[in-house]
């Protein structure tokens, strides 16, 4: 980490992320998983602007992932206790203690989601919004089919024609989930009408 008057810049990697993330007691329901961390600051005061991303990671015994699972659309056969994901790019923005997520992708195999939220870690409260995308292979080809893509997927390449919208908030050490069911039968864009604000 550098921090100079004309700027800031922050490139931090770990190989073992859930390690890393249960030291600084932020997350304790990763497992595994590469980290790395970039962002700047322009000038000696704004934000810290930067992309995080996660490979080759499980979450393990998440209860917000049991719900997810349960309120899904598709039956699919998932173990919630031990899910594995590819790949997470999130971007952020770190200013005044707190952690907003501007766009972020989680992808699997089995399952993907899409969400944007705020961290504030002085009061430890968290606020994400996102929806949770079942079958995430086969479901997300819907959003790369050229034009009718956009329509498909809810607005973006990297979503799907079915999704269930949610809602994290509350303490970070025990957050509320809600989900809208209603969202579940409204294929890719039509969605956005039950995302939560």
């Amino acid at each position: 980490y550098r921090d100079t008057p004309s700027g800031a810049a922050l490139d931090a990697r770990a190989e073992d992320a859930g390690d890393l993330l249960r030291f600084l007691d932020l997350y304790t329901r990763v497992g595994g998983g590469g980290l790395a961390i970039t962002a700047a600051r322009q000038g000696p005061g704004g934000p810290l602007v930067g992309e995080a991303v996660m490979a080759d990671f499980s979450i393990m015994n998440e209860p917000a992932v049991e719900q997810a699972i349960a309120s899904s659309p598709t039956r699919e056969r998932i173990d919630p206790k031990d899910l594995s994901f590819e790949r997470m790019v999130a971007r952020f923005r770190l200013a005044d203690d707190a952690i907003t997520i501007d766009e972020a992708l989680l992808r699997g195999q089995s399952v993907g989601a899409t969400f944007n939220g705020r961290f504030d870690l002085n009061r430890s409260l968290v606020t994400i919004n996102g929806t949770y995308l079942p079958a995430y292979a086969f479901n997300n080809v819907f959003g790369r089919v050229p034009v009718l893509g956009r329509v498909l997927g809810g607005g973006s390449r990297e979503g799907g024609l079915i999704g269930v919208t949610f809602r994290v908030e509350g303490d970070l050490d025990s957050p509320g989930v809600y989900f809208n069911p209603l969202s579940a039968v409204a294929p890719g864009i039509f969605r956005k009408i039950f995302e939560f604000r």
